[in-house]
């Protein structure tokens, strides 16, 4: 029992050295990501409605808190171009560029986003599609829950979706976070073509049953892409902050974003 004590030291005092000597062997390894500075560009185009601005910000390095004080970008020099006429716009406020005076796009009208910033160039092109054709719409049950469905008319090089909206009068109560789905372009003028809405919380549903309808959107076709590889920043609240993987953005040149053009058509649904 003696020697069991008279050599328990030693044997632990070695094993600490070679901890310790193991512990000075192992290298830190620090990666720096690359960084490349782009211009984040966001301009939604809504059928005969006051344009809002395309908001031009700035990508921050992966270890830079986001604010929009940081990002925004305050001098860039940026016009539309629809056929002949020329819309300069100006900076408003967090990074958002408007025209001088009021501009209403029109349906079935296309238009060019030209911007530069500190020798950074971008481009986009996008079209406002004419309004959807509801031909009908109506209510339908399946294992997830009730949705609105409807059956519209086609337009070559457009996506369609829809949401459900509950209103009364002209106060929205309800309105679907996003719509369900993008169809596919279809270059058959004539095609009927089926979309629907996401599910209804039943909740809603038997509060707001009489007051139900569905809104269609047509999209400049090039909103697909992005819509099928939004998902990829989810991790991200904001898609336009910074991109959190591979989105298809439809912005050209030194920049990431959207730049798309939208008309829409609400029809009231019976249940």
């Amino acid at each position: 029992m003696q020697k069991t004590k008279r050599y328990l030291k030693p044997i632990v005092f070695i094993g600490l050295l070679f901890v310790m000597n193991s512990c000075e062997k192992i290298d830190v390894v620090e990666v720096d990501l690359p960084y490349h500075e782009k211009i984040v560009v966001q301009g939604i185009l809504e059928e005969n409605k006051p344009f809002d601005g395309v908001a031009f910000t700035r990508t921050l390095p992966l270890n830079e808190v986001y604010s929009i004080s940081k990002a925004e970008l305050k001098d860039v020099i940026a016009y539309l171009k629809s056929g002949v006429r020329v819309i300069p716009l100006k900076y408003n406020r967090d990074g958002i560029y408007k025209p001088v005076s009021t501009f209403i796009p029109q349906k079935q009208s296309s238009f060019e986003l030209f911007a530069k910033w500190n020798n950074k160039n971008v481009y986009a092109k996008t079209y406002i599609p004419a309004n959807p054709k509801i031909i009908r719409a109506y209510f339908l049950t399946n294992g997830s829950g009730t949705y609105i469905q409807a059956e519209i008319q086609n337009q070559p090089d457009v996506v369609f979706g829809a949401k459900a909206i509950a209103m009364e009068e002209s106060m929205i109560l309800y309105e679907s976070e996003d719509i369900y789905s993008v169809t596919q372009p279809n270059p058959d003028a004539k095609a009927i073509i089926k979309l629907r809405t996401p599910v209804i919380p039943i909740e809603i549903l038997n509060s707001f049953k009489n007051n139900f309808s569905i809104k269609v959107f047509a999209f400049d076709k090039q909103y697909q892409n992005y819509f099928k590889t939004k998902k990829f920043s989810l991790s991200i609240k904001d898609s336009f902050v910074q991109s959190g993987g591979d989105v298809e953005w439809n912005v050209y040149g030194d920049g990431i974003g959207l730049f798309i053009g939208f008309s829409s058509t609400t029809l009231k649904v019976n249940w």
